[in-house]
């Protein structure tokens, strides 16, 4: 019985180690297929990840073919520079063009400066303060930039010497750091943008040169027409005298002191009539005559300069002068025209602009003017005119609908009245309109802050009517053909004053406005004299 016990015993430990090692066995099944899992969501992950790597490559590529082709299409040299002041890979293309350089990287930013030694000092300066003062802002920077401007010599391939203008412009590249976010990021280097203006700097001094001389000749066209003709005519026959026998000398190879006291007083008599070019130009004659002439080759060359030079400045007087002539006979036999003309460039300014504003208007004209006017009076009265009548059909004549309720005509009334007084041309139009709004005129310039309301409170009527006459200055709520713009009354101010004339309003709310504009009766014959 023992026996048979004891085998039973370990019957079951047998089983129940059987019985562990199916648990152990499935365990590890469930471990395997676990890890199974595990692997596939690895592997899975990896594919995505390799395939983001794949993707981000690509668009790195892309980022920088796209970049390459910026920089060797822009027309502007950019480049970096880092802490050390040398010059970074990845540059436009034109950056060596413009510097004349091959191979600009690692090369010191200063070393594009020659051998100023001065300059390539302050410029270290200004770098060392561009990565170091945080401070400072992009505007301080622009300020403190010895290079805004600067230009650079160098010698072409002809061996000529080719002097360029360049402006650089430098801006600071932090150092990005994603998992710093909202920290302040150091400076990792600057951005250099260099632009050639040396096109631009060409052009500016042409048209500054051509500037210069048509303000020359503009200067001349006033003296010559200020000058009695007899005077001008004078002088033109004494310069052609002068031109001939200079010429005579010239061409038998000898020259005298004749010759020398011509010029002299020919250059005291342009002096005199304030033909300033010309006795310049006679000067440089002067001193061609007084050249030495043990070296006739060179005396004859500068004189033979000289000489053109005179001819040419008294052949353009001459031409000019002759233009002008012309001119003052034709505006002398036009002037009776153009005072005829004014009634009926009037009468049609009426019918056009009150048919557009939806006005009826009738024009009353009265001249008395004088057919011996200057006709550039006549032209100032003219326009004066037509910008005071435009001025009453868009801010006097009221609607037909509002003259009625006020008790009024149909159709307003403008009436024009010129004529002689004393020393003086007298032009009143008046208008049968609405007449002045002080306090529309004062919100106008409380709004624009012309004034404060403190004296708003105080202005009187004059003030009113000098804010009229303001450029800018309008009462319409909005801008038309007709009026809008505020430039009206501020020409016929400037027409007035420009001959030293005066202008006067006065005005009755909702009955009538009246400018009296007063002129100095310049005469034609007076045009001549002067």
């Amino acid at each position: 019985m023992p026996i048979l016990s004891s085998a039973s015993d370990t019957i079951d430990k047998l089983q129940s180690e059987v019985s562990r090692l199916k648990e152990l066995v499935l365990d590890h099944e469930e471990a395997m297929r676990h890890l199974e899992a595990q692997q596939e969501v690895l592997e899975s992950f990896c594919f995505a990840l390799e395939k983001d790597h794949d993707i981000a490559a690509r668009q790195l590529q892309a980022a920088k073919a796209e970049q390459d082709d910026i920089l060797a299409n822009v027309k502007q040299g950019i480049l970096t520079i880092g802490q050390n002041f040398l010059i970074n890979p990845g540059y436009s293309r034109i950056t060596e063009q413009l510097f004349g350089r091959l191979d600009l990287v690692g090369q010191p930013f200063d070393d594009l400066f020659g051998d100023d030694s001065q300059l390539r000092s302050r410029l270290k300066r200004f770098l060392q303060t561009c990565f170091q003062a945080r401070h400072a802002s992009q505007e301080m920077l622009d300020q403190l930039n010895p290079v805004r401007e600067h230009s650079l010599v160098s010698v072409g391939p002809h061996g000529e010497v080719v002097t360029k203008l360049f402006g650089f412009y430098f801006a600071r590249v932090l150092q990005y750091d994603q998992q710093r976010l909202g920290v302040v990021a150091p400076i990792e280097k600057l951005m250099v943008v260099i632009d050639d203006r040396t096109a631009e700097y060409e052009l500016n001094r042409e048209l500054s040169r051509r500037t210069q001389e048509h303000a020359v000749e503009v200067e001349k066209a006033y003296r010559l027409i200020t000058l009695p003709p007899d005077v001008v005519m004078t002088f033109m026959k004494e310069a052609n005298e002068l031109m001939a026998t200079i010429t005579e000398e010239l061409d038998a190879s000898t020259t005298s002191d004749v010759s020398l006291r011509i010029a002299h007083s020919l250059k005291g008599n342009a002096r005199a009539l304030g033909l300033d070019t010309v006795a310049t130009a006679v000067h440089r004659l002067e001193d061609a005559l007084a050249g030495d002439r043990a070296m006739p080759t060179a005396f004859r060359h500068g004189l033979g300069e000289a000489l053109a030079q005179v001819r040419q400045e008294i052949q353009s007087g001459q031409q000019l002068f002759d233009r002008l002539l012309g001119v003052r006979d034709a505006l002398r036999s036009t002037a009776n025209d153009q005072a005829l003309g004014i009634e009926l460039t009037l009468r049609n300014l009426v019918q056009r602009e009150a048919e557009q504003a939806g006005k009826s208007v009738e024009l009353h004209y009265a001249s008395a003017l004088s057919h011996g006017l200057a006709p550039a009076l006549i032209f100032r009265i003219k326009h004066s005119l037509v910008q005071l009548l435009r001025n009453a059909i868009a801010h006097g004549i009221e609607s037909p609908a509002e003259r009625a309720r006020a008790q009024k005509a149909a159709m307003g009334a403008v009436h024009i009245r010129i004529e002689l007084v004393e020393d003086s041309i007298v032009v009143v139009c008046r208008d049968d309109g609405r007449g002045i709004d002080i306090d529309q005129l004062r919100s106008v310039a409380l709004k624009r802050g012309l004034i404060s309301p403190e004296s708003g409170a105080l202005w009187s009527v004059a003030e009113a009517h000098e804010l009229m006459f303001q450029p800018g200055v309008t009462t319409q709520d909005h801008v038309s053909e007709l009026a809008g713009r505020g430039v009206g009354l501020d020409v016929v101010r400037h027409h007035v004053e420009a001959v030293g004339g005066t202008v006067d309003v006065t005005s009755l709310l909702a009955s009538h406005t009246e400018f009296t504009l007063k002129f100095p009766a310049i005469s034609s014959a007076t045009l001549d004299e002067g």
